[in-house]
């Protein structure tokens, strides 16, 4: 079976004109819903953006013996089974008291989030770049 693939110009106008409002719907409900695809990204990226500037900030806060781990955590909804993560914390000992026995100083364990986001350790304020 051969298809005649030559149309005129008389039908592809009426055909146009018969298919042009509902194309135009069509094209115009396209167009609105990939602006909103558009906006929700823009605004999951600024988020990260925004996620990432926070690590940066709360890391470059941490005392320099600070020990970095990766961990996974349960959100603690009763239907949720996930670990979620990675999220990075630090940890790190501080001194409470100590006496002239060198042997009576007290330690305590410190916590401290850092986030989604583990900066490169380039970007530490007030590391050298050697």
């Amino acid at each position: 079976m051969v298809l005649n693939m030559s149309v005129n110009h008389v039908d592809f106008v009426k055909a146009h004109k018969k298919i042009a409002p509902f194309t135009s719907r069509i094209i115009a409900k396209a167009l609105v819903e990939a602006d909103r695809r558009m906006e929700h990204h823009r605004r999951l990226i600024k988020g990260m953006k925004d996620a990432e500037a926070s690590s940066i900030q709360r890391f470059n806060a941490l005392p320099r013996n600070a020990t970095i781990r990766k961990e996974y955590v349960k959100c603690g909804k009763n239907d949720c089974e996930m670990s979620h993560g990675p999220y990075y914390y630090a940890y790190w000992k501080e001194r409470i008291s100590s006496s002239d026995n060198q042997s009576a100083t007290i330690w305590k364990l410190k916590k401290k989030y850092i986030g989604s986001y583990l900066p490169d350790n380039e970007r530490r304020t007030g590391e050298s770049q050697d």
